[in-house]
């Protein structure tokens, strides 16, 4: 199977779910953003499993550069994320300022988090192709850089369409739950590459 053919289902499902979302209900819309994390698991998912059936099969590795000042930031980043994340779930519709301002952060957040991830890239100095544990981690890694985009521009979507008139609890729910997601995939990433 060719990598177009792998990613063109997700790319699928995404473009129903958004055309969904303008002309369906909210348990459908749960059902088909059910549909689209579940694709995605199975994409990290094999991911996963390729790097650690890999490193058992030559648990030689090869790099060994010192990125513990990144891994430390972009924990300390995940952590205010998640911080971040439940208060914007426990405040009440009545407080868009504060809604808005913390959506700001968790935006700041992400481009810092991207920012990191690419002097991590420049740091290892090496090539896609010089190993295989640089390969599944440029692949791992990227493919969470890739989703941390998605989520800062569904985070500035949700920012400009509230606009300080409170937000949607579907789309509260729906933007929560993503962020959660990445939230957890960089917590089993961490302690998969870096522990």
């Amino acid at each position: 199977m060719g990598i177009g053919e792998f990613f063109s289902s997700n790319l699928l499902i995404l473009i129903d779910s958004i055309r969904e979302i303008i002309t369906t209900s909210t348990s459908v819309l749960y059902a088909i953003f059910t549909m689209f994390i579940v694709s995605e698991v199975l994409i990290f998912s094999s991911f996963i499993w390729g790097y650690l059936h890999s490193r058992w099969a030559n648990p030689l590795t090869l790099i060994e550069v010192n990125i513990e000042p990144f891994l430390r930031i972009t924990e300390y980043l995940n952590i205010a994320s998640s911080f971040i994340s439940v208060l914007l779930h426990r405040l009440n519709e009545d407080a868009g300022f504060e809604i808005d301002f913390l959506s700001e952060c968790l935006v700041l957040i992400s481009i810092e988090f991207i920012s990191f991830q690419c002097d991590e890239y420049m740091l290892l100095a090496s090539c896609i192709n010089n190993d295989w544990s640089t390969l599944y981690f440029y692949i791992l890694t990227g493919l969470h850089s890739l989703h941390v985009c998605f989520g800062f521009i569904l985070l500035l979507i949700l920012t400009f369409i509230s606009d300080g008139n409170g937000t949607l609890k579907e789309d509260d729910f729906v933007c929560g739950f993503y962020w959660h997601f990445v939230e957890l995939v960089w917590i089993v990433l961490t302690f998969l590459l870096f522990l």
